[in-house]
């Protein structure tokens, strides 16, 4: 964090919680940022803004009550799940429609069911295990397209003469 950001902030709090000492106003703003300068931009302006939002006394807060508020927010930040810790959790939570087997078993009614038909039908679950079994089942599709397609291919070559 830079200096003139730091007294920025301090200047905030300033507005909120009345002046710091009049006379070495300088001095005790490099006090503060002396203190507080490990900290990033990002966490000294969140913690400004809980500061201003829930500070209970009506004094200018100790450089102490800064960096209370200020490990709060740190901690907070690091506490937060990455993308594939989520993913990871997500991934456990079980499906209530397919019963994570990423298929859904649609039944035909007796009044619509017709001889020589199928009593029901396969279709993709919208949950996570029914896009994986979605996209395989594509792949798979498309690579037997592929193969059909060359084996159609090498059945009408031309053949060369002798």
């Amino acid at each position: 964090m830079t200096r003139d950001f730091c007294w920025s902030q301090l200047e905030r709090l300033e507005i909120h919680f009345g002046k710091l000492d009049e006379r070495n106003a300088s001095v005790v703003k490099n006090d503060y940022y002396e203190h507080l300068k490990v900290y990033t931009e990002d966490e000294m302006s969140q913690a400004v803004f809980t500061l201003i939002d829930s500070f209970k006394y009506r004094r200018f807060p100790l450089i102490r009550d800064i960096r209370e508020v200020l490990d709060r927010v740190k901690f907070d930040a690091q506490s937060a799940p990455t993308a594939e810790e989520a993913q990871e959790y997500y991934d456990h939570i079980r499906c209530e429609t397919c019963g994570d087997t990423g298929y859904i078993l649609n039944v035909v009614s007796p009044s619509e069911y017709k001889l020589g038909m199928s009593s029901a039908t396969a279709s993709f679950c919208a949950c996570r295990a029914g896009e994986v079994k979605r996209k395989a089942w594509e792949s798979y599709l498309h690579s037997k397209q592929e193969r059909r397609q060359i084996e159609h291919d090498r059945r009408f070559e031309p053949q060369s003469e002798y």
